[in-house]
């Protein structure tokens, strides 16, 4: 076998998605994940979509979009909660 030939047994899944497969995740619109990951509409999220950016390109990791929905879910219930008396 040739020391620099490299293989794989099966494609892996995708961990890294795209604004259009990050939207179809979260059944939204592109341009909502664009105005969500912009300063102005991470400023008004109580908490930030978690995105990466790679040479200029929009990344989201699976597995932080779906603790992302967690965490928001969480901070929902937290909100309609009444105040402790």
């Amino acid at each position: 076998m040739n020391a620099g030939a490299q293989y794989r047994t099966a494609p892996l899944p995708s961990e890294l998605l795209t604004v259009e497969q990050a939207a179809e995740f979260l059944n939204m619109t592109k341009g909502q994940i664009h105005e969500m990951t912009r300063a102005r509409g991470r400023e008004r999220m109580p908490i930030p979509i978690p995105l990466l950016r790679i040479n200029g390109n929009l990344r989201f990791r699976r597995s932080s979009l779906e603790k992302w929905l967690n965490e928001i879910e969480q901070y929902e219930h937290q909100q309609s909660l009444p105040p402790a008396a």
